[in-house]
């Protein structure tokens, strides 16, 4: 029997802006978890269902054209199956 040790479940971080993908992909790597830093929302959209396990995405990309397709996409998964997607908010 394998068991999936959820370090080995690979991290989606879409955070075009600013320095936000450099400091989550610092900091989860340095806790032991594969990331994937995705440039642009074609690469995200396509890799959330591959090897993903989770996601991390800042709230400026659920603000555009895209939240559409991400919804489509999350909406295919198994019955069973929860993506788990944590969205950081725009700082005021």
């Amino acid at each position: 029997m394998s068991h999936e040790c959820p370090n080995d479940l690979l991290v989606l971080v879409f955070a075009p802006f600013g320095k936000d993908s450099v400091l989550i992909e610092k900091v989860l790597q340095q806790s032991g978890f594969a990331v994937r830093v995705c440039p642009d929302a074609a690469n995200f959209l396509a890799s959330v269902g591959e090897s993903a396990g989770a996601a991390i995405v800042t709230e400026e990309v659920l603000q555009s054209e895209h939240i559409g397709a991400l919804a489509e996409k999350l909406s295919r998964q198994p019955r069973w199956s929860d993506f788990p997607l944590i969205v950081l908010p725009a700082a005021a």
